[in-house]
């Protein structure tokens, strides 16, 4: 069985997520990264406020604690199927990266908004299928429709949805 380890590491720059970090339930980060991801490739945000108070993360944000740095390992297998897949997809210096992302997505979806949003997995390297159904009514309840339909006739067919990682 085959197996692979990603190093989550939560800095400075990751102040959301550390501080949900230490809201959480001791041992409970591994398994929570791959419901999370799980949920994210199911185009999904999963339920964190089932697990953590949003309350309890509200103040930690306004106490503004320093933590020290950590790195927890999350390992994945091929008995995690899909996000075994989704991972092994990944270019493996982007990993912890990509993790990270959609740890505070989520977190900003189920404990920070009081309306629940669906996931743009715009994010990464990961394939997706975008449903023109679901982009069009998205869009119709933020008014966007028409401007869209201006945007894409004026701009040429070819590369230009790709993301530019270097800046």
């Amino acid at each position: 069985m085959s197996s692979i380890t990603v190093g989550v590491y939560l800095g400075k720059k990751d102040r959301l997520v550390r501080y949900w970090y230490e809201i959480l339930p001791k041992g409970q980060f591994p398994m929570l990264v791959k419901y999370c991801i799980q949920s994210y490739l199911r185009s999904n945000f999963f339920p964190l406020q089932s697990i953590c108070d949003a309350e309890v993360l509200k103040e930690q944000i306004q106490q503004k604690n320093e933590y020290a740095p950590t790195q927890r390992n999350v390992t994945f297998t091929s008995e995690d199927g899909p996000i075994y897949q989704w991972i092994k997809s990944l270019e493996s210096g982007y990993r912890s990266e990509e993790i990270k992302n959609i740890l505070k997505e989520t977190v900003v979806h189920t404990l920070l908004n009081d309306q629940p949003i669906i996931p743009v997995h715009g994010m990464g390297q990961a394939s997706y299928i975008e449903d023109p159904q679901k982009l069009t009514l998205l869009k119709k309840e933020n008014g966007q429709v028409e401007e869209d339909r201006v945007e894409n006739q004026a701009k040429p067919k070819g590369v230009s949805h790709l993301v530019n990682y270097l800046g």
